[in-house]
Formats: C-alpha cells, sequence, structure tokens
C-alpha cells in the first residue's frame, strides 16, 4: 500500500508544537511580518516591494502611509499571494496603457507611466530574492531535532511513500538529512518508476525550491534593484530549456545570503514560482513540467493520500487539475489541514471517486494539525 503526502504551508508552521512562534517560518499572511522582525525587508535589500506593499495598503485598506516604517504590525498581516497578484495586474494595466501611448504617438504621461511600471516589475523580481532570504533561515537551529517531519519520516522509512510539497522551505529535506536519508528532487533527480532505496525521501516540490538555481544566458543591467528587476523580466526567454536546475546543499543554503548569491551567481535566479495568483508561470522552467508530471504519477500509485497544513483554493488551478486527473477511485484521503479540513473534504468530493474519509471521531475532533496527525499514526 502506498501513501503520498501532501504538505502546504501549514505543515512547516505547525512542523513542531514545541518550538517558539519566532521559529516556525511564515504562513500567507505573516511573510512580511516576519522579514521586518528579522530584518530582512530594509530599504537596502528591498526598495521597490516596500513601496509596493505601501501603495497596496494604501489603495486596499485606506491607510495614508508614505513609508514603509509607518505601517504597524497589524498593517503587515496581509495575504502575500492577494498583494503579488494585485502587483501584477498593476504592472499589466500600467504596460497596457504605455504601449497605448507609444503606438498612438503619444509623448504626454509616458514618463509617469514608464516609472510605475518599472516599480511593479521591480516588486515581482525582488520577490524571488525576498522569499529566498527569508526562507533559507529556518529551521533557525540545529538543536531544533525533535519535529513532525523527523517522526513522520521514522515511520514510512519502510513504507511506500512519496510526498508532495507546495512549499519553497527545505524543512523536509533537513529532516531527512538528520535521518541520513537523502531527499530526490523527482522531475530534477530522477525517475519515479524505480525501485527506491529505504533512504530515500522522493519530494515533488511543485512550486520550486529555494535551494534550486535557475541558470540564464544574461547579465544583469547595473544597478542591484534593475538586476533583480530584469531577472524577472527576460527569465523565460534566456532560460536554458533542456538544462536542469543546480541544487543547492542545504549548507550552502544556510550560509549564502541573496546578496552573495547575486555576486557569484550572475547568470542565475531562484527557481521557484512566486505567489502570484492566477498568474503563476510553470513553464518558466522546464523541469516544472517533469515536477508535475512525477507528482502526478505519485498521485495514480497511492492507495490513501494525507493532507497536511495544506489548503485547494480557486487560484491553484494547476494543482486541482492533478488532482482531478490522478486520484484514484475510492481512495483513502485523511485531511489534517486545521480548521480548513472539512471544507476541503468537501471540494476533494468533486475531485475523486467515491473517496473515504477518515472516521475516527478522535481525529474529528481534533485541531487536525501535523502534531495531530503523528499522534494519529503513533
Amino acid at each position: 500500500m502506498a501513501t503520498c503526502y501532501i504538505f502546504g504551508a501549514g505543515a512547516s508552521y505547525g512542523y513542531n508544537s514545541d518550538v517558539e512562534e519566532k521559529d516556525c517560518p511564515p504562513l500567507t499572511e505573516q511573510f512580511l511580518v516576519k522579514a521586518r522582525e528579522q530584518n530582512v525587508l530594509t530599504e537596502d535589500n528591498f526598495p521597490s516591494l516596500r513601496e509596493g506593499v505601501v501603495k497596496y495598503l494604501n489603495e486596499k485598506e485606506n491607510l495614508n502611509a508614505e513609508t514603509f516604517e509607518q505601517l504597524s504590525e497589524a498593517d503587515l498581516k496581509i495575504d502575500i499571494e492577494k498583494f503579488l497578484g494585485w502587483s501584477f495586474s498593476r504592472r499589466d494595466e500600467f504596460s497596457d496603457r504605455f504601449d497605448r501611448l507609444v503606438s498612438e504617438r503619444i509623448l504626454e504621461g509616458r514618463d509617469e507611466l514608464e516609472e510605475e511600471l518599472f516599480l511593479f516589475d521591480s516588486v515581482i523580481g525582488e520577490t524571488y530574492f525576498f522569499i529566498y532570504e527569508l526562507l533559507r533561515r529556518y529551521p533557525s537551529s540545529d538543536k531544533i531535532i525533535r519535529n513532525n517531519y523527523r517522526k513522520l519520516l521514522r515511520k514510512t522509512r519502510n513504507e511506500d511513500a512519496y510526498f508532495i510539497s507546495l512549499n519553497y522551505d527545505v524543512l523536509l529535506e533537513c529532516a531527512a538529512q538528520k535521518r541520513d536519508m537523502i531527499a530526490i528532487y523527482t522531475g530534477i533527480h530522477d525517475k519515479l518508476d524505480i525501485d527506491y532505496p529505504k533512504d530515500y525521501v522522493p519530494v515533488a516540490k511543485v512550486h520550486g525550491s529555494i535551494n534550486w538555481i535557475n541558470p540564464t544566458d544574461m547579465r544583469p543591467e547595473k544597478g542591484f534593484s534593475n538586476s533583480i528587476k530584469v531577472r524577472h523580466l527576460k527569465g523565460i526567454s534566456y532560460t536554458h530549456p533542456e538544462t536542469s536546475v543546480e541544487v543547492y546543499s542545504i549548507d550552502r543554503l544556510r550560509r549564502t545570503s541573496y546578496r552573495e548569491f547575486l555576486n557569484s551567481n550572475p547568470m542565475s535566479k531562484i527557481a521557484i514560482v512566486p505567489p502570484l495568483a492566477e498568474n503563476k508561470n510553470f513553464e518558466e522552467i522546464s523541469d516544472y513540467k517533469r515536477v508535475w508530471k512525477f507528482a502526478g504519477e505519485m498521485l495514480s500509485k497511492s492507495d490513501e493520500v494525507v493532507f497536511i497544513g495544506c489548503s485547494v483554493r480557486e487560484q491553484d488551478e494547476k494543482f486541482i487539475e492533478t488532482l482531478e486527473n490522478n486520484l484514484r477511485d475510492n481512495v483513502k484521503l485523511s485531511i489534517f489541514s486545521g480548521r480548513d479540513s472539512e471544507s476541503i473534504e468537501s471540494q476533494l468530493e468533486d475531485y475523486a471517486t467515491n473517496p473515504e474519509f477518515i472516521t475516527d471521531e478522535k481525529v474529528i475532533n481534533s485541531k487536525r494539525h501535523f502534531d495531530d496527525y503523528i499522534q494519529y499514526i503513533s
């Protein structure tokens, strides 16, 4: 019997109930708060991202802030995906308006539109490196050894188990390393149809990973913010179509700040799919296609699928399509996604034929977090 585990942000956030909240990776609405706490989101590091956040909050929350410093912690608790989706829409709006002026040979207003277009291009471009710089800090210490990822790997070591991660972080990989196991990135490292040794952990990271590096054929423009901006704009056309991403080791990831990364990799960028709402680009890197293919095969080979800390949102069209096309008939579905568990069960009834859900009252009456799943299988 094979089991496929699907991890969302809630899995990493709840990976260890014994650690302080500050040592947990951010949930969707905590990215900006934790980035400020860790002194990541500074003017020197990500000026355009900060300016974009101010503009977003002034428009959406009717604030009247002039600088990022004026924003409170409560102000910064915004859904990062909604903010980036808005930024992408604003970028398209200014691009269309600018192109229209150019086509009509109108000079008035071009400079203002070009400035706004540059800003939102830069917001999206900086996002790759902002996510890298924030998430490479987790786990915050090697001393955090007792956690749910490690407990799960101990259970699954001698079982047929597959792992799909919607997360960018490397907490699962760190847990594997601590257990003397090897995380194998399906679609990057290997094929799914081989007999994996028991110390291998096959994982499909369908949104990319902060330790995946995508080489490009271009050199950045001068100027730090410009170089980040250009990586977003030109990444698709300049990506090596047949070249697999480079994978950083955990140790290398931890010791390499994003500035050091840029200095040593002038023609590369982080291979992740930023949370751009319905504007996610899964065609940017050829490896993504293979990763999603293997994710589908993992689901189709599994008698049970366990969702941990995972939501299923309307904008996750690729994820929903993969579930619909690959979940087995009569598959056992175990949902441990907190207060969203029941609504996810209702959604999954539309994606699978005759699914079987957990009926254990202890599970149903629990908070249905990662801790509860570990207790359930212990």
